[in-house]
């Protein structure tokens, strides 16, 4: 696992500080819909739960690092009222 920096992480860095989705093999779903793509011609059925499993992938992080931001106190979060 690496930290921000690329750097490998040392056994006293504390674990919080950790990005899941960024700084471990997480990070790899976020191509799944490479590989369905790329299996698509053979196996077409790949393709729709690929996508779906990026799409998620994308959509946890983004909750996720929100729920952060906000839990932090970030004054960039803003509120956005539709309807």
């Amino acid at each position: 696992m690496t930290n921000n920096n690329k750097k490998p992480l040392d056994k006293d860095q504390n674990v919080n500080n950790i990005d899941i989705f960024r700084d471990t093999p997480i990070r790899y779903l976020g191509y799944s819909n490479e590989v369905g793509e790329s299996f698509g011609t053979i196996y077409p059925r790949l393709v729709l739960p690929s996508y779906l499993i990026a799409f998620g992938y994308v959509f946890a992080d983004t909750y996720y690092k929100t729920n952060q931001s906000i839990a932090k106190g970030d004054s960039n979060i803003k509120s956005i009222s539709i309807g």
